[in-house]
Parts: structure tokens; sequence; C-alpha cells
């Protein structure tokens, strides 16, 4: 009889932890929403584009290109290759291979020139 208490505690102290814990994704929202436009509002489209990899890849698509568009007007190449980069990603979780190689080229591509720039 014991073992079954304990055992319930545990359950219980286990669902009470769980359901205290906010989504990292709306946690992202959210700072996404006061944000103004800079290489920080990139940063976290990144971020919202990776957490939403493998469960909603059609959303990563859809921040990783908010990323590139900003990065781009921004002239923030950093971001710019790390968009490009999360973008093949998320079309390889998509199942899209063909995407995945046009976007995976292109990172690679501009992180090279960022460091031939920085010598």
């Amino acid at each position: 009889m014991k073992k079954s208490t304990f055992l319930q505690f545990v359950f219980i102290l286990m669902t009470s932890l769980c359901i205290g814990q906010k989504n990292p994704i709306d946690s992202l929202k959210s700072l996404l929403e006061g944000s103004a436009q800079d290489t920080n509002r990139v940063n976290l489209l990144l971020e919202l584009s990776k957490a939403n990899f493998s469960d909603a890849p059609d959303e990563a698509i859809r921040y990783a290109t908010l990323a590139k568009d900003l990065s781009a007007q921004l002239q923030y190449m950093k971001g710019t290759a790390y968009s490009y980069k999360n973008l093949g990603l998320a079309y390889y979780f998509k199942g899209d291979y063909i995407q995945t190689l046009d976007f995976g080229i292109n990172p690679f591509l501009l992180l090279i020139l960022l460091v031939t720039n920085q010598e």
C-alpha cells in the first residue's frame, strides 16, 4: 500500500510540474510582438523557425522567410545565412528534398563570404 501511495504522489507532482511549463513557441511569439525591426527580431524569427521544424514545418518556413527578408533589408549577412539554413532544414522536415538542396548551398556560400570578409 505504501508503494501505491508513493507512486500516486510522484504522478501528481510530475503532472503539476508539466502543467507549469510554458510553451517556448508562445514565449518567443510574445517576445516577437514587441520587438523592433532589427537583428534581434531576425534572431527571434530564426528561433521560432527552429522551434517549429518537426511539428509545423510550414510555420518554420514562414518564420525563416520573414527572417531572410528582414536580414536582407538590414544587410545582416549572418542572419541571411542562418535563414537559408533554417529554410533548408524546414523543407527537409517537410519532405521537399529538392528545396532542401537549393537552400542548403546558399548558407554555405554566405558563411564562406563572411569568414573571408573578416580576415
